[in-house]
C-alpha cells in the first residue's frame, strides 16, 4: 500500500543490503519470504494436541484420529485401524463440489445431505482437502440463493488497497461497533431488495407470532420464512450451518472457514433467528411430529444455536486487528509446491508436505508481488513476534479491510441475544461465546464500548428465577401439562429459585469486564433505564444517575450460595470488590454493607471470600 511504500522511502537501500544484516534479503529471488532464506532456524511444530468441547461428544482415546477418509474408509473405521492424514478425500469432495454446482435441485440436496452425514461422524474429522475453499464458497451461495439475498459481501468493501473511496474508519473499534437497528418493523411492502443483510435476517427470520395487525411491529406474511410454506427452507438453511459448525470442529477446515467473509456473514446472519418453538402448542403432539424432523425451529435446536457454536469454534481466528490474516496472506507462500518440515533435524523426502493438497494457495504468497514493501515486511518480522508488532496498522488495514469488517459485525447481534426469552439455550450459549471473546486481549478494545444495553441484560441475568413466569422459556401450565413443577418449589428460598447457570456465566463475564478499565465500572454501578422502541426488537436505553440496587441485590445472595459452580461465591466478592474501586460507586457498597457483614458471619464460608469482603471492599468505604 501506498502508506508502507512512504515508510520504505525513510530508509534507504544501504541499510536494506549492509553487510551486517542479520536478516540478509537475497535479491532476486522470486520469493522474498520463504523458510529457506531464514536467518536462523525454524521452531519446532508444536505437538498435536486432542481437542475436546463440551458441546461435542468425547471423542474415542484408543488409536490415532482420522482426518481425511475415503468413502470406504468411513464405512470401516470399527474395524480397521485409524492413521493421521493431512487432507481429506480429494476425490470426494471434488465429488461433493460437482453436485452442488448441479442445476438439479435433487443433486445439492444429495450433496448437503452427504456432507452432513460426514461432518457429523465424530470418528471421521472430515476435512474438506484441497477443494475446500470452493465447498465452503458454494455453502454461502446457496444460503444467499435460499434466502433471497443478491449483493454477496458487497457491505464488507473490495478487496483493493489502493481504493481512496474507501473509509478505512469503521475498522477501529468504537460505539458503532455494537449498534445494530436491524428490525422487520423498518421493511416496508416493497423493501426486502434495498435492505441491508441484518435487516434481511431479521425480517426472514422473525418470530411468526408478530404477524399480526394489532402489533405495532406487524411484518408481511411474504417477508417471513414461516414453518408452514417455507418449511423446506428453513431446512436448508439449518443444514448449511450444521454443516458449518461441524466442520469449525476440525481443524483442518478452520482456514476456509475462517477466511472465508461470506461463512461469517452467514453465521451473523443466522444469529438472527428467532421463530424458536417453544411450547407443546406449538411444536404439536409427538404423534403429530415427523420424529425424522430437525426440529428447525426448536428452542435447544436451531440455526442461531448452531452458528453460535460454529463462531465459538472460530473465536480465536476471528481477526479484529487484521494482523493474524496479514502473516497468512502474505507470509504463507502459494507459489511453493511443497513446504519444508519445521524441525531441525536434517530434511529428507518423506518430511515434506504439499501445500496444495491442503489449501488452495492462490490468495496467500502475496509478498511475491510486493518488491521493496516485501523487503520492509521481511525485515521487521520476527519468528517470535505473532502479532507482527512492527508493522504499523496503516500498512495492514487497508489490505485485510474486508476481514477486519466481517470479524467486527459479530458482536452487534450478542446484545439483542442477551435479551431473549423464548430460547434459554440460545442465552447460555451466547454468554459463554461473550466469555470467550473477552479471555481474547485482541478484543478488549471492542468490549471497551460495549453499548448499556447489554449491561441491563447482563445485570437482569443475574437473577433469573428458574420457574415461573419470569424465567425462560416458561409453559403457561394452563395451556401445557407440567408434571415436573412441584408447587413446593416455588415456595422455595434463593439457591431453589435461581438459574445459576445463568447467574455464574452473566458474573464470570462481568468480572472480566470490570477488569478493563474504571469507566465500565462506573457504567455498571448506575442504573440502567431500557425500554422497547416503535421498532421490534429495537430498544432504547438510557443512564440515570440513580443507584444500581438491582445490581447489588443480585450479587449478595451469591456469597452464600450453595449451588452452581463452586466458584461463585468467589467471583460474587471479587465483583463486589471490582465496583468498590471507583468513589462513584461507595454509595452502592455502603447499600450492601449490612448484608456483605452477614455473608462474613457465614461459618461455611472459606477465608479467601471474607478476606477480599474485608480487604477489598469495606476497607475502602471506611
Amino acid at each position: 500500500s501506498k502508506q508502507a511504500v512512504l515508510l520504505i522511502q525513510q530508509e534507504t537501500m544501504a541499510g536494506f543490503l549492509s553487510a551486517d544484516d542479520p536478516f540478509p534479503i537475497t535479491t532476486g529471488t522470486d520469493a522474498l519470504f520463504s523458510p529457506s532464506v531464514l536467518g536462523s532456524d525454524v521452531l519446532d511444530a508444536p505437538p498435536t494436541v486432542e481437542q475436546t468441547n463440551s458441546r461435542k461428544r468425547p471423542r474415542s482415546s484408543t488409536g490415532n484420529r482420522t482426518t481425511s477418509p475415503t468413502t470406504e474408509a468411513a464405512s470401516n473405521t470399527t474395524s480397521k485401524k485409524k492413521t493421521n492424514v493431512i487432507a481429506g478425500s480429494d476425490d470426494q469432495t471434488y465429488e461433493i463440489l460437482n453436485k452442488l454446482y448441479s442445476k438439479d435441485p435433487n443433486d445439492i440436496v444429495d450433496a448437503l445431505n452427504t456432507l452432513l452425514k460426514l461432518s457429523a461422524d465424530i470418528d471421521i474429522n472430515y476435512a474438506l482437502g484441497c477443494h475446500g475453499g470452493m465447498v465452503v464458497s458454494r455453502l454461502v451461495e446457496i444460503f444467499d440463493e435460499t434466502l433471497g439475498w443478491k449483493h454477496g459481501d458487497v457491505e464488507l468493501g473490495n478487496e483493493d488497497p489502493e481504493d481512496q473511496n474507501d473509509n478505512l474508519s469503521d475498522l477501529i473499534p468504537s460505539k458503532e461497533t455494537w449498534m445494530c437497528d436491524a428490525s422487520p418493523s423498518k421493511v416496508g411492502v416493497d423493501g426486502l431488495d434495498n435492505c441491508d443483510w441484518s435487516t434481511l435476517c431479521a425480517t426472514k427470520f422473525s418470530p411468526t407470532s408478530l404477524n399480526t395487525a394489532m402489533n405495532l411491529a406487524h411484518v408481511l406474511p411474504s417477508h417471513i420464512l414461516s414453518d408452514v410454506k417455507d418449511k423446506e427452507h428453513i431446512k436448508r438453511l439449518e443444514i448449511i450451518t450444521m454443516i458449518m459448525r461441524n466442520l469449525s470442529y476440525v481443524q483442518a477446515n478452520i482456514r476456509y472457514l475462517s477466511h472465508s467473509a461470506g461463512v461469517i456473514r452467514v453465521l451473523t446472519g443466522a444469529l438472527y433467528f428467532r421463530n424458536f418453538k417453544t411450547g407443546k402448542a406449538e411444536r404439536g403432539t409427538k404423534a403429530d411430529r415427523d420424529e425424522n424432523d430437525l426440529n428447525a425451529e426448536n428452542s435447544t435446536n436451531n440455526m442461531c444455536l448452531h452458528a453460535i457454536h460454529a463462531l465459538s469454534n472460530l473465536s480465536p481466528f476471528l481477526d479484529v486487528t487484521g494482523r493474524k490474516t496479514y502473516i497468512d496472506l502474505f507470509l504463507l507462500d502459494g507459489q511453493q509446491d511443497a513446504t519444508q518440515s519445521q524441525t531441525r533435524s536434517a530434511r529428507t523426502a518423506d518430511m515434506l508436505v504439499d501445500v496444495k493438497t491442503i489449501i488452495n494457495t492462490e490468495q496467500y504468497g502475496r509478498i511475491n508481488a510486493l518488491g521493496l514493501v516485501g523487503i520492509y515486511i521481511a525485515k521487521n518480522f520476527s519468528v517470535r513476534d505473532e502479532s507482527f508488532s512492527k508493522i504499523p496498522d496503516s500498512a495492514i488495514r487497508p489490505i485485510t479491510k474486508r476481514y477486519i469488517r466481517s470479524a467486527l459485525t459479530v458482536f452487534a447481534p450478542l446484545v439483542k441475544l442477551l435479551g431473549l426469552s423464548t430460547s434459554r439455550s440460545v442465552v447460555l450459549a451466547a454468554l459463554e461465546f461473550m466469555i470467550v471473546l473477552i479471555d481474547n486481549p485482541e478484543n478488549h478494545s471492542v468490549f471497551l464500548h460495549i453499548p448499556d444495553e447489554a449491561l441491563f441484560h447482563l445485570v437482569r441475568l443475574l437473577y433469573k428465577n428458574r420457574l415461573g413466569r419470569d424465567s425462560l422459556e416458561y409453559i403457561d401450565p394452563v395451556i401445557n401439562m407440567v408434571t415436573r413443577v412441584n408447587p413446593m418449589k416455588l415456595l422455595g428460598g434463593y439457591d431453589s429459585l435461581v438459574d445459576y447457570d445463568l447467574r455464574d456465566r452473566s458474573m464470570e463475564f462481568l468480572l472480566k469486564l470490570t477488569t478493563l478499565s474504571p469507566e465500565l465500572k462506573r457504567r455498571l454501578g448506575k442504573k440502567i433505564m431500557c425500554s422497547p422502541s416503535d421498532y421490534y426488537g429495537v430498544n432504547v436505553t438510557s443512564t440515570t444517575d440513580q443507584l444500581n440496587t438491582k445490581l447489588y441485590d443480585s450479587i449478595l445472595p451469591a456469597l452464600t450460595t450453595n449451588v452452581g459452580a463452586t466458584q461463585a461465591p468467589i467471583h460474587a466478592a471479587k465483583l463486589l470488590q471490582s465496583l468498590a474501586d471507583v468513589p462513584e460507586n461507595r454509595c452502592g457498597i455502603m447499600y450492601s454493607q449490612r448484608k456483605i457483614i452477614r455473608a462474613l458471619t457465614d461459618p461455611t464460608k472459606s477465608s479467601q471470600i471474607s478476606e477480599i469482603l474485608l480487604n477489598g471492599v469495606l476497607n475502602k468505604v471506611s
